[in-house]
Parts: C-alpha cells; sequence; structure tokens
C-alpha cells in the first residue's frame, strides 16, 4: 500500500523526466522516495547541469518541497547504507538484498535483475511502480500490520483515530498491539506522539478507567499513548471516519481499526490512502493542543495518558 522506491538520480536530467517521476511521489500515492545517498537531491542538480537555467530552478524548487516536512511525507527517512567506491546502480542492489525496495529505477538493467525498472518501464498501470490506494484485507491484526508495515515503521508521530474504541474489547485491543509492535520494531527511531482520538461513546469516567485498565499491557515499555475523548459540537459535524495519521501521511479503515468477523461485513476491511490535502486538514482537526479552541471541530471532554507495561 505504501512502498519505498529508489530512483537513480542521474535519469532525472530534464525537467519532463524529474516532473513525470517527482509528481507520483508521496504517501497519498503509495510511493516514498529512498534518499540514496543522503545527499541524492544534490545528485539530481548534477544530473541535470545541462538543462535550461529556468528549469534547473524549477527542479532545485520541488527537490526543496520534498525536504519540506510542512508538506506530505515524500521520502523515507530510514538509515540506507552508501558506498562511495561503488556505483550508484551497485549500491542500490546491495540495500535492495539488505532490505527490499519494491523497484529500483535505473538507467538500465544490464543483469535483467527483476527488480529493477528502466524510466520506460515505470508506468502508472503497470507493477511495481503501478500502486493501489484503495485494498481489502482480511479482517485480522496481523494482516492489518503487515499491509501497514512499512508506513507504521518510518512514522515518528502516530494519530488513531475511531470513535468507538473501547480497550476492554479484544477486537480494538489485539490490532492496536500490532501496530504499535510495528512501529517501534526499528529501536533507533524515536516516536515523539501516538494519540488515541475517541469519541464520547463512553462515559468520561468508564473512558479513563478502561484505558488505565487494559492499555498498559498494549503499548511497549518506554513509550505512551494519549487517549482523548471528544464529543460532537450541537450543531457540528459527525464523528464517525476512522483512520491512522501520521507524520508520513494518512490512511482511511473501514469499517474500523478494529477486526471484525461479522457475516454482514464479510470479515474484511477496506483501507485507503488519504488525499494530500485532506490530510492536512485532518491532522489538524486531531491536534490535542487545540482542545481549548473554541473553533475545533469537535468539543474537548477529557484525556489520559497510559504508559505501556509490554
Amino acid at each position: 500500500m505504501i512502498y519505498e522506491y529508489a530512483i537513480d538520480p542521474s535519469i532525472l536530467s530534464t525537467w519532463q523526466i524529474f516532473k513525470q517521476f517527482i509528481e507520483g511521489i508521496g504517501s497519498h500515492h503509495g510511493r516514498l522516495l529512498a534518499l540514496l545517498p543522503d545527499d541524492w537531491d544534490k545528485l539530481v542538480m548534477d544530473a541535470c547541469s545541462n538543462e535550461q537555467s529556468v528549469k534547473q530552478a524549477s527542479i532545485f524548487d520541488k527537490l526543496q518541497e520534498i525536504r519540506d516536512k510542512s508538506v506530505i511525507k515524500r521520502y523515507c527517512t530510514s538509515g540506507r547504507n552508501y558506498d562511495e567506491s561503488k556505483g550508484w546502480l551497485d549500491n542500490a542492489e546491495l540495500e535492495h538484498g539488505r532490505r527490499p525496495f519494491r523497484a529500483i529505477i535505473a538507467p538500465s538493467n544490464p543483469d535483467s535483475n527483476p527488480c529493477i525498472l528502466t524510466a520506460d518501464e515505470a508506468t502508472d498501470d503497470k507493477p511495481p511502480w503501478k500502486v493501489s490506494r484503495c485494498v481489502r484485507i482480511p479482517s485480522e491484526a496481523a494482516t492489518l500490520a503487515d499491509c501497514l508495515a512499512l508506513f507504521l515503521e518510518l512514522s515518528t508521530e502516530l494519530v488513531f483515530v475511531d470513535p468507538y474504541f473501547d480497550p476492554e474489547k479484544d477486537r480494538f485491543s489485539q490490532p492496536l498491539e500490532f501496530y504499535l509492535a510495528k512501529a517501534v520494531s526499528d529501536s533507533a527511531k524515536q516516536l515523539t506522539r501516538i494519540e488515541y482520538h475517541v469519541s464520547d461513546k463512553l462515559s468520561k469516567n468508564k473512558f479513563e478507567s478502561n484505558c488505565k485498565t487494559y492499555a498498559p499491557k498494549l503499548i511497549p515499555r518506554k513509550h505512551e499513548v494519549l487517549f482523548v475523548q471528544w464529543k460532537r459540537r450541537d450543531p457540528g459535524e459527525k464523528f464517525h471516519a476512522r483512520y491512522i495519521l501520521s507524520d508520513i501521511g494518512g490512511i482511511c479503515f473501514d469499517p474500523g481499526l478494529d477486526v471484525n468477523d461479522e457475516k454482514s461485513l464479510g470479515g474484511i476491511s477496506k483501507l485507503e490512502l488519504v488525499d494530500g490535502e485532506i490530510y492536512k486538514k485532518l491532522w489538524d482537526i486531531y491536534d490535542y493542543s487545540r482542545k481549548s479552541d473554541r473553533d475545533s471541530v469537535y468539543e474537548y471532554v477529557s484525556h489520559v495518558p497510559i504508559e505501556g507495561i509490554k
């Protein structure tokens, strides 16, 4: 659903080719760019040195946008090894062997490596460049977490949204445990924010009691989850949709973040990537720091921070 791609900077030597690839990069497209090496953008500028100055400036501006943390995520910050004594393609293939990319985009494929695509072969209608923005998968905790593996592993901020969440119920607690396990699998990464936003379906006291009783065993040690309760304003927007949002992007869940085995739902969950503009609005809506704002979409009820003991 969200995958990492390595693109040889040498192929992005013209504005036309650069634009073709960069416009298809971003978590809302299901594609994240591997910065291989760390100064990948500098190598792109070197590659387009013969392009017209105006177009070089456009490329430079786009590269700056990629690095801009205020826009939707377009690249992976996870560390990749790079040996300066080797060529770009050799490095990419070595890294693919260590931790696979979805695909490597290169000028040529001399050894007919199936993971390598040339620029002409990377088209929106053909895998592995083609990515499904919406998937239907079995509603099982491990399956859901595996589908979101890269998304969870790369995120440093996670905001879960499900108005009906109740940690007392296994159908909610089990998937949360799997999601968090994926999110902390890289010990070198620091999760700076984990929140779970819910409705006032449960009373304030009952909700806080359930969180304190059942949530600690779901959360990895040395991590804390802030559970936040909201209620609908009158008049106001209904609190219904379910998401996982992060500094990477957003994913919408139907019917919810829980697992279901109801025959009417077919035991299937539908996951869909959130469009960039909608993501930015949602990120603002579920900003706990705005809980006192009178113009917030929902009315703040309560919050409870829970430290993990798992």
